[in-house]
């Protein structure tokens, strides 16, 4: 077996998971919230940042009524993320306007738990938000190397499915429904 030695440059390495949830009539992504715990980036130091927007009733964004924020330890990282690698991302680039009027909110308050072979539940809590994301019934990891068109960086990454998920946010628990899609050969569960 031959080893695999790439010199580019690193731009940041940890952990990014993610929930879209879909409007189960139309498609569209009605709920986008990714997290990064972010152990190594040289130019923008390490942290967490959870990125949160959501059309909740899935019938238009409203600012009054909907979620938009992110919330994060490291504002530098954080406002990083937003600008250059989110509004990337489905559901965020959907929602251009949105994304860069996001409020960045500072807390210290993120925990990890669980058995990342079964279960994982991510909680950040900032004043008057707790939001708690779990991920059950994990499927076995897989690694995949994702070119992108949309920048000049190459996604390597390892991704690992969950075939039912709890979103909570500010008390509220967000319905859930799954439906089957292939990516990179591999079958997922997405969240309708």
């Amino acid at each position: 077996m031959s080893s695999i030695v790439n010199n580019q440059n690193i731009i940041w390495t940890g952990e990014n998971p993610y929930i879209r949830l879909f409007d189960r009539e139309s498609g569209r992504v009605v709920t986008s919230i990714s997290l990064f715990r972010i152990v190594y980036s040289a130019q923008y130091g390490n942290g967490h940042a959870l990125f949160l927007l959501s059309d909740l009733d899935a019938n238009g964004f409203s600012p009054k009524d909907d979620y938009c924020f992110c919330l994060t330890d490291n504002l530098v990282l954080a406002n990083w993320l937003k600008e250059e690698v989110v509004i990337g991302y489905t559901g965020f680039r959907d929602m251009p306007d949105e994304c860069s009027a996001m409020p960045i909110i500072q807390t210290k308050n993120f925990c990890s738990t669980g058995d990342p072979t079964h279960s994982w539940t991510e909680t950040v809590k900032a004043e008057g938000i707790e939001i708690a994301l779990t991920w059950n019934s994990l499927e076995t990891p897989f690694y995949a190397e994702i070119p992108s068109a949309e920048w000049p960086n190459t996604v390597c990454t390892v991704l690992q499915a969950s075939r039912n998920v709890d979103v909570l946010i500010k008390a509220r628990v967000l319905r859930v429904i799954f439906r089957m899609k292939t990516f990179m050969g591999n079958r997922l569960h997405l969240a309708v």
